[in-house]
């Protein structure tokens, strides 16, 4: 009867064994063949992106849009505190009923601003990342014609990398291709 030690071992030393003699299962694959160089070349997927002309023009306009929302904002924040400020100079004067709806009104014009404050923050996210998804879609193109080009077996994204030369780094190659052809 086998043991889990033994299972182990038959496991570990069965694909080993055989790796050779089942097809599409060879060390040697066609596409690696025995004497040919295998480069595996790297991108900072990050960095190309965020390097791009297209991101720092469209960030920019961005940013643009996010510093007219933030006026719009500080405008709508003055106006709540001036709000509790006159209530809080009117608290001692006004009856209990008065008060009391003027706090349940204060309360609601926060929340309906902070709950604006959010949609707002929600949609400046989901505008970034959908611009930032289209650049990585056409920096991954401009990547793999890199590769074929410079005839590297793959290259693959820098945060999966635990050592590479940087002879291998091809980000900035990445974005100078990507601004030429995107521009």
């Amino acid at each position: 009867m086998f043991t889990k030690k033994t299972w182990a071992t038959v496991l570990f030393i069965f694909p080993i064994f055989f790796v050779g003699t089942v097809p599409g299962l060879s060390l040697q694959s066609k596409a690696f063949a025995a004497n040919d160089e295998i480069r595996i070349g790297f991108v900072d997927m990050q960095t190309a992106v965020l390097g791009t002309k297209e991101w720092k023009r469209q960030s920019l306009n961005f940013k643009k849009d996010l510093q007219k929302q933030k006026i719009f904002l500080e405008g709508k924040e003055s106006k709540l505190k001036t709000m509790y400020e006159e209530i809080k100079k009117q608290s001692f004067v006004l009856n209990d009923e008065l008060k009391k709806k003027k706090q349940e009104d204060f309360r609601d014009k926060k929340k309906e601003f902070e709950r604006f404050v959010q949609d707002v923050n929600d949609d400046f996210s989901r505008k970034e990342k959908e611009i930032k998804n289209q650049i990585v879609v056409k920096m991954m193109k401009i990547v793999r014609k890199l590769g074929e080009e410079r005839k590297y077996t793959m290259v693959i994204e820098k945060t999966a990398l635990f050592y590479a030369s940087k002879d291998e780094d091809l980000t900035s190659a990445a974005i100078l291709a990507y601004d030429k052809t995107h521009k």
